[in-house]
């Protein structure tokens, strides 16, 4: 899981496992501020998204990235092609939100750990971010769902 959200956030391979090999060194060092242990996952997710933030604040890096990201190993592809499309249009916040809570399978306080957002603000863009891709995925002429985005979004 914190492979793919690596990927996520970084365009280059190597960046990918730079990223990883130093997030979960930091994990190890710190783990013993780990408060709960099932709060495991979106802490360890927590730890990958700010050691990225840290690197790009060191390598003076304007925090827009490319759209190109490192293509997810198969068992990653869960996203039919009509959703990676319209993801792909949706702001990065948006998009990273629904990676986080569909992709990872992350829970909405888990999510909102990831993030340094309280759940209520998390659910609040979660709705968002589902109403924005459900439009884009009705406006999608050769969307399987014949017009209409499931409702699930």
């Amino acid at each position: 899981m914190a492979w793919r959200y690596c990927c996520y956030l970084c365009a280059r391979r190597e960046d990918s496992e730079d990223l990883l090999q130093d997030s979960l060194a930091h994990a190890l060092r710190k783990f013993g501020q780990l408060r709960d242990p099932a709060g495991f996952k979106a802490w360890l997710m927590a730890v990958v998204r700010t050691r990225f933030i840290s690197t790009l604040r060191r390598r003076k890096v304007e925090a827009e990235l490319p759209d190109e990201r490192l293509a997810p190993a198969t068992d990653c592809s869960l996203l039919s092609d009509a959703v990676a499309v319209a993801l792909l249009e949706l702001p990065k916040p948006q998009r990273e939100l629904l990676t986080l809570f569909y992709v990872e399978d992350l829970q909405l306080d888990e999510v909102a750990t990831v993030l340094g957002a309280s759940v209520s603000i998390v659910s609040q863009r979660l709705f968002r971010a589902r109403r924005s891709l459900r439009r884009l995925l009705d406006a999608q002429p050769y969307y399987s769902g014949a017009g209409t985005a499931p409702e699930e979004l």
